[in-house]
């Protein structure tokens, strides 16, 4: 068995390069771009999320985007302060950690493939030794009572991602899904059923099948984000 799940806290970690600019959130403008309040000047920032996000990006809040200019923004929107507490937006960052705490996990023996192929669809890693383990990374931003639910709003990519799993675990090989809070007042992780009924069943029968799940959340600051606890899951 992989285990992935023995870890310090805050051993694993994805830092800033850049230190972070801070504004206030005003309005999502479409999918992948936002608006901020920057000083004297409204700036426009990527958002690196396609999830609905509406319970995070609220008008008044403390945003902070990493500077990078293009042609339509001016940098990626990477946290939004809620309450006391940093929420981390980016849904490549899960990536980043999951690929860390393999390298730190598995040892040199094994071959990690980010990005790997299976009939025609991509899954975040491939492991290779003598058996072949796949493994999907998730991203939550939303919490509530407690609970960090996924998906925020109906996830094609992601019950087609289920399937691919349920399929992979017939053949012989393993699979993992991962799924990541990327803020820390997440204490257990559940499949969002009133969002997506189909994918909470999909998540249900993958485990009966055998496939291995894991939730974590995450301690976040304006410096780094860090794996903090391994969250309890129930269905």
């Amino acid at each position: 068995m992989l285990r992935i799940d023995d870890f310090e806290p805050f051993e694993i970690s994805y830092e800033f390069p850049h230190p972070l600019f801070e504004g206030i959130y005003l309005e999502r403008l479409n999918r992948f771009t936002g608006s901020l309040k920057f000083g004297n000047r409204i700036v426009n920032v990527h958002i690196p999320n396609s999830g609905r996000l509406q319970e995070v990006l609220k008008k008044g809040r403390k945003a902070y985007f990493s500077p990078k200019k293009s042609l339509k923004t001016e940098g990626f929107l990477q946290l939004i302060k809620e309450g006391d507490k940093f929420v981390s937006i980016d849904a490549r960052i899960p990536n980043k950690l999951m690929e860390k705490l393999l390298q730190n996990r598995i040892g040199k023996s094994k071959t990690i493939k980010r990005e790997a192929k299976i009939n025609g669809r991509r899954m975040d890693f491939l492991i290779e030794n003598s058996k072949r383990i796949w493994i999907e990374t998730k991203s939550i931003t939303l919490v509530e009572d407690g609970f960090g639910l996924f998906p925020d709003s109906p996830t094609q990519r992601g019950r087609e991602h289920l399937k691919e799993l349920i399929k992979i675990k017939d053949k012989g090989e393993g699979g993992i899904i991962v799924f990541i809070v990327q803020r820390e007042d997440a204490e257990k992780f559940s499949p969002n059923r009133k969002i997506d009924p189909e994918f909470s069943n999909l998540l249900k029968e993958a485990v009966l099948k055998g496939i291995e799940v894991f939730a974590f959340n995450c301690f976040v600051s304006l410096e780094r984000i860090s794996l903090y606890k391994k969250l309890e899951v129930i269905f």
